[in-house]
């Protein structure tokens, strides 16, 4: 059974409203998604001017639970975004979402989740520099008669590091493999398609990635599968027949391959032995996304209006004390900290579950029935 939902999000925008004291109204209907929104400036003091500090975007919708609420309002905030940078020619970056809680009439026990970004951890991860490595890859591309395009299939991969979306690190990696393409094709001597006019018989040269359906077939496990879903994936994003979210699916199963293919082809390019050594396929360390916290509850309060007291939604303050950290030989930190949380809002809640999340989504740590 479907329940209505709320759901708040927030981000940093060089655009800002200002209209109508700064809010915009209006209803999405797109097939079966249909949802109130309300995009507003948040503005603050500071040295007595009101600067903007980012956009808020609160969205009502049914759904069958809360995390289906939360995708489908995190799609329509980033389509409103889009159209408005389109618009404006003004930089919108990609929404976080702050909180969502059940606001269905009469309900007695409310799901609630908050997101928490800036938890005071700022130190990040490191690696270190092994000279043994670096001098070889120096050594190697050095003399190597096309290094322009091992430069550019570099760039892109130390790019798709960098990429928070992961269609933007889908598409990075892509090019890097496009990059060498010619280069794979070379070396293993492999041959272009060509396909003939059923009117003339005049033989066309069809662009192919030949090369890089080479390396994952032969370097690659699993690879013939792989690379006919990357390429699928691949022009189904290139040529909008496919929906984003599916293509997000695929792209998290493929990036991980699709990052050893780059290795592969640039060490088989230099003719650099890599055997069983494992350094040179260390899982990436971008340190993306930050460190975050997501909190969940159960409120219980059947007063939808006592719960939106104020016209302000429910909300927890958070209060971060790092106690102690440490460091390991692999630059490692360990941190110890304690959460403080403060109720904003009428009502008591059940507590439910405080999680922790790193960098690649990794999952830190998860606290149940804090106190």
């Amino acid at each position: 059974m479907k329940k209505e939902y709320t759901v708040v999000l927030r981000a940093d925008s060089a655009l800002r409203i200002k209209d109508n004291g700064g809010k915009l109204n209006f209803e999405f209907n797109w097939g079966d998604l249909h949802a109130k929104c309300c995009f507003a400036d948040i503005l603050s003091e500071e040295y007595e001017t009101k600067i903007h500090k980012f956009i808020q975007i609160e969205v009502d919708l049914c759904d069958d639970d809360i995390n289906n609420a939360i995708q489908n309002a995190r799609d329509i905030a980033d389509f409103f975004f889009s159209i408005c940078c389109f618009a404006t020619n003004a930089s919108v970056s990609p929404p976080e979402v702050h909180l969502a809680y059940d606001k269905s009439a009469g309900e007695e026990h409310r799901q609630f989740i908050q997101y928490f970004y800036d938890i005071g951890l700022s130190v990040k991860a490191k690696r270190d520099l092994e000279r043994e490595y670096l001098n070889l890859l120096l050594e190697k591309i050095g003399p190597y008669a096309k290094k322009e395009r091992i430069g550019r299939a570099l760039r892109w991969y130390r790019k798709s590091l960098l990429e928070e979306d992961l269609l933007d690190r889908f598409n990075s990696i892509w090019f890097a493999l496009e990059s060498l393409d010619p280069l794979l094709r070379e070396k293993y001597s492999l041959m272009s398609d060509y396909r003939k006019c059923e009117n003339c018989g005049h033989e066309m040269k069809i662009p192919t990635t030949v090369g890089i359906n080479y390396l994952f077939s032969e370097f690659i496990v699993d690879g013939n599968n792989l690379y006919g879903k990357a390429k699928e994936a691949r022009n189904g994003l290139f040529h909008g027949f496919r929906s984003i979210n599916s293509i997000i699916q695929d792209a998290k199963e493929l990036i991980p391959n699709m990052e050893k293919a780059v290795k592969k082809a640039l060490l088989l390019l230099l003719e650099i032995a890599y055997g069983e050594d494992e350094k040179w396929f260390l899982n990436p360390l971008t340190n993306i996304p930050k460190i975050y916290m997501r909190v969940g509850c159960t409120i219980d309060e059947p007063d939808i209006y006592k719960l939106t007291a104020n016209k302000r939604h429910p909300h927890f303050k958070d209060q971060h004390i790092i106690i102690n950290s440490r460091e390991d030989s692999f630059g490692k930190v360990t941190f110890t900290s304690k959460v403080e949380l403060t109720k904003e809002f009428d009502g008591e809640f059940t507590p439910g579950d405080i999680e922790i999340y790193g960098p690649e989504e990794g999952h830190i740590i998860k606290i149940t029935s804090p106190s």
